[in-house]
């Protein structure tokens, strides 16, 4: 995390409370993903139930909306939880309860030790709250390749100038 201070970090997730969290679901995938970014909710979900697996991490977790509503492949998936806000990991864990899900608490930007192998990754909006490039579970998991395959699938915002657009709507929205 050296290229960051954790003032940056912690800014691109600090809008995510259980505040925002009440309507979060409403705003983001009944309005702003069809309205704004052009890209129905319905595409996403499509997303994550052709690629989500029996052993799945999700990192950025938001509300675990999609999660929720995967098609898993297994009656009982093992499903590990990675984000660095502890609202975002306890909106998720309690939605998917039915799984008993892992938290881990981390920043995606620090390498993260011994969480596990995975079948899928998922990083669906994610991206957008990082100060600078990937992050170094990409590269990680990347690395060990060649050793178990591994399914990566995300969803993010591309405009350089949408995270602070987006933070300033959102802030503006709620207060």
């Amino acid at each position: 995390m050296a290229q960051w201070s954790k003032e940056q970090v912690e800014a691109g997730q600090a809008v995510y409370t259980p505040k925002t969290f009440a309507v979060h679901d409403l705003f983001v995938h009944g309005l702003s993903n069809q309205a704004v970014w052009r890209c129905p909710t319905r595409r996403l979900q499509a997303l994550y139930d052709r690629n989500v697996a029996a052993r799945h991490l999700d990192v950025g977790v938001g509300t675990g909306y999609f999660l929720d509503k995967a098609r898993w492949p297994v009656e009982r998936p093992a499903i590990t939880l990675v984000d660095l806000n502890e609202h975002s990991l306890k909106a998720a864990a309690d939605r998917i309860e039915r799984f008993g899900p892992d938290s881990v608490r981390a920043n995606v930007l620090e390498p993260l030790h011994d969480i596990g192998r995975f079948d899928s990754v998922g990083l669906c909006y994610l991206l957008h709250c990082l100060p600078g490039t990937l992050p170094p579970i990409l590269a990680q998991a990347g690395a060990a390749a060649w050793r178990h395959v591994v399914e990566y699938f995300t969803a993010h915002i591309r405009n350089p100038n949408t995270r602070a657009a987006y933070s300033r709507a959102v802030i503006s929205f709620f207060w």
